[in-house]
């Protein structure tokens, strides 16, 4: 046999041994497909199955869900609705605020406005304050100064009356002592121009007399002492007034009773008022 035969034979071998293989590979692998169909048949109606029951929740959901929509729509609309009315009172609101706006800064301005006249009511306050001290003190100086010119006038009124009754009882007796006198100096008269005697005035020396003053009256320059001719006391004799150790001034006296005199104020030696219970004296020791 020839080497070409011989090669020949080995290749139709090989050839048989490759195709026995890949046919049983075939077979092999020919069942191992029908078993995997049945598989993927079985695992498809199972998927189809579980398909059916997740579409048939997915209808329900989605029923429920177009259910849930339909009210969210109504919902949105009716928030939408809501959104527009409060866009409308927002927009009512911002006009309000606007107007706030513009009225706060009015009362600002207004507050500023009275904070100053506050302030200048309080310092107009602060002076009338002071003045009306000032004037509580003038009116309390004024009822002092009232209530002692009332004193003062009520004694005033009380000397008034003493001395009115003091001069009207001077009048009288002044009355009768110039009756007397006229009746004195007609008897005198009558008496010297018997004798043809003229007998001069002497200069007779005060002796040491002490009073008080009982009366004044400034309109007459008046001045009343309660010491008299019981006291010694003689037409022309003159006075020294004074108060505790203060000179007051002088007079002479013009008139005397028997229990006080009537006296002339010496206006050259007027030191002060003189008053009614002064000291007067013909000597100061």
């Amino acid at each position: 046999m020839s080497t070409v035969a011989k090669v020949f034979i080995v290749l139709n071998l090989v050839f048989a041994v490759i195709y026995v293989g890949i046919s049983a590979a075939l077979l092999t692998k020919q069942e191992n497909w029908y078993h995997k169909f049945k598989d993927l048949e079985a695992k498809k109606n199972k998927d189809n199955s579980e398909w059916t029951e997740t579409r048939n929740r997915l209808n329900a959901q989605i029923t429920t869900n177009n259910t849930a929509l339909a009210a969210l729509s109504a919902e949105v609309q009716r928030l939408g609705d809501d959104l527009k009315t409060m866009g409308d009172e927002k927009s009512n609101v911002n006009k309000q605020w606007e107007q706030s706006q513009t009225a706060l800064g009015e009362l600002k301005e207004q507050y500023n406005k009275l904070s100053v006249e506050l302030q200048d009511q309080r310092q107009t306050n602060t002076t009338l304050e002071s003045e009306n001290d000032k004037i509580k003190a003038e009116r309390d100086e004024a009822v002092r100064v009232r209530e002692d010119t009332k004193d003062h006038n009520q004694r005033l009124d009380r000397d008034n009356k003493d001395l009115r009754q003091i001069l009207d009882d001077l009048e009288k007796r002044h009355i009768e002592l110039a009756k007397r006198n006229r009746e004195n100096e007609n008897i005198i008269a009558n008496y010297l121009s018997k004798l043809k005697v003229s007998i001069p005035q002497a200069l007779i020396s005060a002796p040491a007399i002490s009073g008080k003053v009982v009366g004044v009256s400034s309109q007459f320059n008046l001045v009343m002492l309660d010491v008299g001719e019981n006291d010694q006391v003689r037409p022309g004799y003159e006075f020294t007034v004074y108060r505790g150790s203060t000179f007051v001034g002088r007079v002479k006296v013009d008139r005397v009773f028997p229990d006080m005199c009537a006296c002339i104020a010496i206006e050259e030696y007027q030191k002060d008022e003189i008053r009614k219970g002064d000291e007067a004296a013909t000597r100061v020791e």
